[in-house]
């Protein structure tokens, strides 16, 4: 079990719509209700968060990949690294699950925490694997073209300023 340094998130949809703007790779946070799994690393002050997905049935015959971890075999959804982001500090809303009156959702989160915990070590090496790989320019062309891009979207992070976010968009 590693130190229990996964948390689970929320980040401001201002943000993301900010993000999506420069990079389409950026996952829709279906109205500030999508969580995202972090800190997975560090980068210049800006903390790296993935994306989850809900359980899909597809998820249950996918494979991992360098860039995609089924959640207890797909039963309790997937991280997409791939879509990673590095999230400003003012964007970070946590989630308290015991705030979370839907039981079934409530579950959800419960159980994939337990996997985060139990599976620490092997989703932060995956997901500075895919980093580094993607930076040095050593990752398969079509993951590449899956992922977001990190660097870029470091310097556009630094520039976000939520007092002037567009909260119209």
């Amino acid at each position: 079990m590693g130190n229990n340094i996964i948390r689970l998130i929320y980040v401001d949809n201002r943000y993301i719509k900010y993000l999506f703007k420069y990079d389409n790779h950026v996952m829709y946070n279906k109205g500030q209700k999508r969580p995202y799994i972090g800190v997975l690393f560090e980068i210049k002050g800006l903390k790296y968060y993935a994306p989850l997905s809900h359980p899909k049935e597809k998820y249950k015959t996918m494979k991992n990949d360098v860039d995609f971890m089924r959640i207890k075999g797909g039963t309790l959804g997937a991280i997409n690294f791939n879509n990673m982001i590095p999230v400003h500090q003012s964007a970070i809303i946590p989630i308290l699950v015991s705030d979370v009156e839907d039981v079934k959702y409530k579950m959800l989160l419960i159980n994939q925490i337990r996997f985060f915990d139990e599976h620490e070590i092997e989703i932060l090496n995956k997901a500075t694997k895919l980093y580094k790989s993607f930076k040095k320019g050593s990752i398969r062309p079509c993951v590449k073209e899956r992922c977001c891009n990190f660097v870029y979207l470091e310097k556009i992070a630094k520039k976000y300023n939520p007092n002037f976010a567009n909260k119209s968009n």
